[in-house]
C-alpha cells in the first residue's frame, strides 16, 4: 500500500472517530447512527485499542462495547491473503474472547467500496439482525447467497483454524 493510500485510510478512520466523538459529546443515542437495536450513549472511546478489532472501540453507558474495523475501500473475497479475509479473522478472534459485553463488530467503509460489501452484505446482515435468526438466508437471491456463502466460508475456516473444531449454530 502506498503512502497516499495509507494517508487516505487514516483520514477516513479519523473522520469516523470524530463522528463518534460528536455523538459522545452531545450524549446522542447511537441506535440510529449505528443501526443497533439498543438505545444508548457513548461513555468512552478508545483508538487503536489492544483488541482483535482495534481501530476504534466505543463503550456505551450500559457497559456494552462496539468494535470498529475501518477500511476506506475493501472488496469481498474468500482469499486468505485478502483484506476482507483479514477483517473476518479479526472478528472471529474477538468473538472467541467470549466477552459478554461485546454488542457489535462493525466494518466501517465508504460507499466507494465494493457494492457486494457496502450494499448487499449490509442488507443481508441487517435482515439477519432484524429477524434475530438465520431464516432470512432462505429468501436470499442467488447473488446474495454467493456473498453470504463467502462470508460464512471465511468465518468457518477461521473459526476452525483457531479452535480445531467446526462452528455450530449455537456459536
Amino acid at each position: 500500500m502506498g503512502l497516499q493510500a495509507t494517508n487516505a485510510g487514516i483520514d477516513f478512520q479519523q473522520r469516523v472517530s470524530a463522528y463518534m466523538m460528536i455523538l459522545m459529546e452531545f450524549d446522542m443515542d447511537i441506535s440510529l447512527a449505528l443501526q443497533v437495536n439498543k438505545s444508548n450513549t457513548i461513555k468512552e472511546i478508545n483508538f487503536e485499542d489492544c483488541e482483535s478489532i482495534d481501530d476504534l472501540v466505543i463503550t456505551l453507558d450500559s457497559g456494552k462495547k462496539i468494535y470498529f474495523q475501518m477500511k476506506r475501500t475493501i472488496s469481498l473475497s474468500d482469499d486468505a491473503e485478502s483484506e476482507f479475509y483479514g477483517v473476518c479473522e479479526q472478528f472471529v478472534k474477538q468473538f472467541l474472547k467470549q466477552n459478554e459485553n461485546d454488542l457489535a463488530y462493525i466494518l466501517a467503509t465508504r460507499t466507494e467500496s465494493s457494492k457486494a460489501i457496502s450494499v448487499k452484505l449490509k442488507r443481508i446482515l441487517e435482515g439477519i439482525r432484524l429477524a434475530n435468526n438465520l431464516e432470512v438466508i432462505d429468501k436470499l437471491n442467488r447473488e446474495e447467497r454467493t456473498i453470504f456463502g463467502k462470508v460464512s466460508a471465511n468465518i468457518k475456516t477461521i473459526y476452525k483454524k483457531y479452535t480445531s473444531k467446526d462452528i455450530s449454530d449455537d456459536d
